[in-house]
């Protein structure tokens, strides 16, 4: 091929290692400046890493299929090095186990049309002991090592049967990893680590689109499968970077979550346009950062929550986050999951126009236990819940709460302050809920939560209250309200119909505002509004309703 190198010409004609053949070929081609590497169609076998060290403008390309020889050796550099003059030596060389290609220090790399093998089921299992830990062992077989470098793209390329991580970066930047597939692996597609200790993560502009990841399957190596290594290990996508931008994947059956777009603090996450489906745990969870946009994704049959915002570590936080038009269905077969979670420490958020269908546990029906709302909120402030469709839900429609136990105070993280829910339309909640007091709610306000406005939302069908708030303050607490906290919420013009038992009822004490709401449809013993004496209750309207305590005037009533 004119302006390129072919690796054919270098390689070993006994077949067995071609790993020479290859690197003489990359260092020809820099050497001479062709900047082209050509690896023709057929098997390529690598039996040590490749080192690309401090180079520019090289592309590696073609047919080829790099595959690792069998029982690779299991390789453990010393640790880091003191002397300052060292490191740069450690940073090359701290590699555990093999890479195919392991870049560092280089700008300006293309890697295109390659297949990767990582000949999985041969390989000897790497320890998680001394030096190379748990973070670690997702260095051990790695295809595509990034380190220190500079505007490198994988494209077109397909990664398969790898035992660790696909494709690593560190401490790099404008790195764009598209078009490829990415299937039948032990560990993360893509994956890229924060700085210890802090949540900051190593790299910034990365782009993870248009790929395809399947069966990301963590096992069978036993002294992985610990309870905490288990919780480490098996993501589709595990990318800390700031402007990140994960858009147009498809990810189908990883034993974690879908993707995991930060494990740090992230600022500026766009996660547009994936199809996320079959997943252990949440479908989609950018955990923590500034700037962070979930749009348009499709998530569907996976045994955990749709979209996780949030972190439960009390020093990662979420400002400024839009989830929007996401679709969500038939989520949370294992207890206790959700369609989206807003999780603490998330302030300035907002949830609008997801479509989410049928989010319970397979197991519920026979076991009524209690999981599976449409939109749960735990510890944020400064949330808008709007125009979302919402049915048939195990538990609620849309829950609201804090952290019982906890004493909210002005700009806590423990209680879901400061939130707005308007123009939602549920339908068909509490189906398979254990029929306790409280299951089932069209929107539950539980007991932590303030500063609340209800407002016109259209429910129908909930096995309890259509509109239920816990007490306020909590009896017991001796909660006195600190200076500039009003907890008074609003419930107001909102249309519920058809409720198993109370429409619209409120415990808070504190002078709630009920009005312009109509409730249609109230079995017997039970209430169309019920609220403390101290609330505010104007112009709302009770069709057939059969018994109930008398409303004020300026309300009324139609049997």
């Amino acid at each position: 091929m004119p302006d390129a190198v072919n690796a054919r010409e270098l390689q070993d004609k006994t077949g067995l290692n071609d790993t020479e053949a290859i690197e003489a070929a990359i260092n020809q081609a820099y050497a001479d400046r062709v900047g082209q590497v050509f690896i023709p169609r057929g098997e390529w076998m690598i039996g040590r890493t490749i080192h690309i060290n401090n180079m520019q403008d090289i592309r590696i390309f073609g047919g080829g299929a790099l595959r690792f020889v069998d029982q690779l050796p299991l390789i453990t550099p010393d640790p880091a090095p003191s002397d300052e003059d060292e490191k740069g030596r450690y940073e090359r060389e701290r590699v555990a186990g093999t890479q195919m290609l392991h870049f560092y220090n280089c700008e300006n790399i293309l890697i295109e049309g390659l297949t990767f093998d990582g000949n999985k089921a041969n390989q000897t299992q790497p320890p998680l002991t001394g030096h190379w830990n748990s973070g670690y062992a997702r260095k051990y077989f790695t295809p595509v090592d990034i380190q220190k470098s500079d505007h490198v793209t994988v494209r077109r390329c397909n990664f398969r049967d790898v035992c660790t991580v696909s494709v690593s970066v560190d401490y790099s930047n404008f790195v764009d990893i598209e078009h490829s597939v990415f299937a039948n692996s032990y560990m993360e597609a893509v994956f890229t680590i924060e700085k210890q200790g802090n949540y900051e993560p190593t790299n910034t502009n990365v782009r993870v689109v248009g790929n395809q990841i399947k069966n990301i399957n963590y096992q069978p190596w036993s002294s992985y499968q610990t309870v905490s290594h288990k919780a480490a290990y098996g993501n589709g996508l595990l990318v800390n970077a700031h402007d990140l931008v994960v858009a147009y994947n498809n990810i189908d059956t990883v034993d974690r979550d879908g993707m995991k777009p930060c494990d740090a603090i992230c600022n500026n996450q766009l996660i547009v346009g994936n199809i996320v489906t079959n997943c252990y745990l949440a479908g989609i969870n950018p955990q923590a950062g500034r700037n962070i946009v979930v749009a348009d994704n499709i998530v569907h049959d996976s045994e955990g929550s749709g979209i996780v915002v949030g972190s439960a570590s009390s020093n990662r936080y979420t400002e400024r986050a839009v989830v929007s038009n996401n679709v969500l269905h038939r989520l949370g077969r294992r207890n206790g999951k959700d369609g989206i979670v807003i999780g603490r420490n998330v302030t300035d958020v907002k949830v609008s126009g997801n479509e989410i269908v049928s989010v319970y546990n397979v197991a519920s029906a026979q076991k009524k236990t209690i999981n599976g709302s449409g939109i749960k909120l735990t510890g944020a402030t400064g949330v808008t819940i709007e125009g979302n469709q919402i049915r048939d839900m195990a538990q609620h429609g849309i829950v609201i709460n804090g952290i019982s136990g906890v004493t909210p105070v002005p700009g806590d993280t423990y209680h879901s302050v400061d939130v707005t829910i308007r123009d939602n339309t549920i339908s068909s909640v509490g189906q398979y809920s254990s029929g306790k007091s409280g299951d089932g709610k069209g929107i539950a306000l539980l007991d932590n939560s303030y500063n609340v406005t209800v407002d016109g939302n259209r429910i129908d069908k909930a096995k309890y209250d259509g509109i239920g708030c816990g007490k306020w303050p909590l009896p017991g607490s001796n909660f006195q309200k600190p200076s500039g906290v009003t907890s008074q919420r609003v419930i107001v013009g909102n249309v519920v119909k058809n409720s198993g038992q109370d429409g619209i009822t409120d415990e808070a004490t504190d002078g709630t505002v009920i009005a312009n709401n109509i409730v249609d449809g109230v079995p017997v013993k039970y209430y169309g509004y019920k609220f403390d004496a101290s609330a505010t209750v104007l112009n709302n309207l009770a069709l057939n309703w059969v018994t109930g305590a008398s409303l004020p005037k300026s309300n009324e009533v139609k049997g």
